[in-house]
């Protein structure tokens, strides 16, 4: 992995179908963390200017978009899809485009799903993917560990929210550090 694939100019963030209904069906003990996380991965490229794609999954039977996340999306509204993949959609292949993005930064629901869909069929747009391990979830831990071990051995790069987010920020003391280092100060796990 080279140090592009974590600078904020070449950089998308998906946030995958982290809705009322689907984040329910989650454990209780896991999906608290990992929303906060993704929410807290939003206001980071929110003020690192990173482009933000949400989506929702089925939204008449999953529900919309949690508020925590919906809040940090300010202006965007989600993608609705049916495919599990967000690559089947135009707006989203639009989304990418427009931003220029030669990397993907993916969280959400669930992780042996929509993420593990949109992952595999982003690297075969030749995309550099990466997907933040805790602030993904699954109903169940071993379908949560098993897509992780299947994205590592098919070359996606597999992070941290504290990791990712220090390589955005590559140093401290920017006005950006300052803003930004509290979010891993408050443990949500």
């Amino acid at each position: 992995m080279t140090n592009q694939w974590f600078s904020p100019a070449s950089t998308l963030l998906t946030v995958t179908d982290i809705q009322e209904k689907l984040a329910a069906a989650m454990p209780a003990k896991h999906v608290q963390g990992n929303v906060t996380r993704a929410a807290k991965l939003i206001k980071a490229a929110n003020k690192l200017a990173i482009p933000t794609v949400a989506t929702e999954q089925y939204s008449d039977r999953l529900g919309p978009t949690l508020p925590v996340i919906k809040t940090e999306l300010s202006e965007f509204d989600p993608i609705n899809k049916l495919s599990f993949s967000c690559c089947e959609e135009i707006a989203y292949l639009d989304a990418i485009e427009d931003s220029q993005a030669t990397t993907i930064a993916l969280c959400g629901l669930e992780t042996h799903v929509s993420v593990l869909q949109t992952a595999l069929a982003l690297q075969e747009k030749s995309k550099n993917v990466i997907v933040v391990e805790d602030a993904c979830c699954s109903r169940y831990s071993n379908d949560h560990s098993c897509a992780i071990d299947l994205l590592a051995k098919t070359g996606i790069h597999i992070v941290t929210f504290e990791l990712l987010l220090f390589a955005w920020l590559k140093r401290a003391g920017t006005d950006e550090f300052k803003s930004l280092s509290h979010l891993t100060l408050e443990r949500d796990y």
